[in-house]
């Protein structure tokens, strides 16, 4: 079929019934025929693809959305709950038991979504979170159904781990062209920041000073997510297609030239294997930047309050449209040819350290902490996404979800780690003793020193990965695989 226009040009007496006949344009019966994508394909059909890649990308960004909107809304909804009926360590515990729902998920999901496809995982994911959603909004008591409120939970994160990989292949592999792919990823990234804003939303709405509040008001703040799952679910359901290149490599749609091969072979080839490690520790340190932050900074926030006389719920809708902003400067990035994925999250992580540094002034300058919070977030959230990106194109397409639960089940745990910490540092005050005289750190401040290390151990891994992945083909095959791919050694 993609030798028709040629031919029309050349033989422009034939009749028209010549070229809509699929006999003399290939071997396979219409039924068998597979539909045709990117330069080959006819006007129509790479116009109805182009529509679909967008569609894909909207529409499988769901469990992204979910994802954001709930983590923003439990962070705000633990602040709501009195030091006086929990302790602060069962605080990071009830935060941490939805991570570890994720991380559990997480052993599973990648497989699952390699082995039956990226849409029934997708569509199935959304469909339970949306009723654990419904469940955990409805048990909020803490003191006599603390336990039941930890299961329900890890539920919710397991149910909605179970959607993330095949959401994030799904998008990347609709996509038309090699220079799109990052885009569509971008957009999914994109959503995750909106589901945060609407967390945020949520909260200031609800509970814009961050205190304690009674049984009622804490199901309307768990209520809040319930809505949009409800329209992704539908959308998911009704309007995602299967994903080509997974179609392609289950040997359903015949592909000579990459025949069906075992994943778990192809992930662990010689050229893989030190890939899957830098890719895993990166993931862990980006996710633990990002969720850590977004853990922290609420807190940090409200600890602040009266120095700069602002609403802490406000604030954290600041910080949540600028991950807004952060998609649009990983947009950026993506799309500029003279710089890699390598070089751009390694960039980030030394940009993440300086504003880190500025934040250690917190006592004396109030102001410029809270500004480089707002920046802190956006540059974290860029991190994470460009992360998404990288740890999507280096994988095969048979183990792309698999390879990407890996680093995911490590970033989770990462992000499981945050509020434990965090809230195992708030009973405890760090002295630290530099070269010129003794400085006294507070809570917010001994977590800073643990944040900046892993801000420049990313950017040294990141730095030095095997591979690098921008605007060039995916690989299909383990024997294609080789240090030497992308566009700079």
């Amino acid at each position: 079929r993609g030798s028709e226009p040629f031919l029309r040009s050349k033989v422009s007496l034939l009749p028209p019934f010549f070229f809509s006949n699929p006999f003399f344009f290939s071997k396979c019966p219409p039924r068998a025929q597979p539909k045709m994508t990117g330069p080959g394909a006819s006007a129509p059909t790479a116009s109805r693809a182009a529509r679909n890649q967008y569609l894909a990308a909207l529409a499988a960004s769901g469990p992204m959305f979910v994802d954001g909107a709930q983590l923003t809304t439990l962070a705000g909804l633990i602040q709501s709950v009195s030091g006086k009926e929990i302790s602060h360590t069962i605080k990071g515990l009830w935060m941490g038991s939805m991570y570890m729902g994720v991380i559990l998920s997480m052993l599973v999901s990648g497989v699952v979504a390699d082995r039956y496809g990226r849409r029934k995982p997708l569509v199935a994911s959304l469909g339970l979170t949306l009723v654990a959603s419904v469940l955990c909004a409805l048990v909020e008591d803490v003191k006599t159904e603390l336990y039941v409120m930890m299961g329900l939970r890890a539920l919710l994160g397991f149910c909605l781990g179970m959607g993330i990989p095949a959401a994030y292949t799904l998008v990347l592999e609709s996509a038309e062209t090699v220079s799109s792919r990052a885009v569509m990823v971008t957009v999914a990234d994109f959503l995750f920041s909106v589901g945060q804003m609407w967390g945020a939303v949520g909260i200031v709405i609800l509970n814009p000073y961050l205190e304690s509040v009674g049984l009622g008001q804490r199901a309307l703040i768990g209520l809040w997510p319930v809505l949009p799952t409800a329209a992704f679910f539908a959308f998911a359901a009704l309007g995602v297609p299967e994903s080509p290149l997974w179609l392609q490599a289950q040997g359903l749609v015949p592909n000579p030239r990459h025949p069906p091969q075992d994943p778990w072979s192809v992930l662990w080839a010689p050229a893989m294997r030190m890939t899957v490690l830098a890719v895993t520790c990166l993931v862990f340190a980006a996710s633990f930047l990002d969720f850590g932050f977004s853990y922290a900074i609420p807190d940090l926030l409200r600890h602040v309050e009266g120095e700069t006389g602002q609403k802490p719920g406000l604030q954290l809708v600041i910080i949540s449209a600028l991950g807004l902003v952060g998609s649009g400067l990983q947009l950026l990035l993506v799309t500029r040819v003279n710089i890699g994925h390598r070089e751009s999250m390694s960039a980030l992580g030394m940009g993440l350290a300086g504003l880190v540094s500025l934040m250690f002034g917190i006592e004396r300058y109030p102001y410029v902490a809270v500004a480089a919070a707002y920046f802190v977030q956006l540059v974290a959230n860029t991190l994470r996404g460009l992360m998404h990106i990288y740890s999507l194109e280096v994988f095969p397409t048979v183990c792309r979800a698999t390879g990407m639960s890996m680093g995911s089940f490590a970033g989770r745990f990462a992000a499981m780690s945050v509020p434990i910490i965090f809230e195992m540092l708030s009973h405890y005050e760090v002295t630290l003793t530099p070269m010129i005289a003794p400085i006294h750190y507070a809570v917010y401040q001994s977590f800073f020193v643990v944040m900046l290390a892993f801000c420049l151990g990313a950017s040294l891994v990141a730095r030095y990965l095997p591979f690098e992945t921008k605007f060039t083909p995916l690989n299909d095959d383990a024997s294609e695989v080789t240090p030497l791919v992308g566009c700079r050694a």
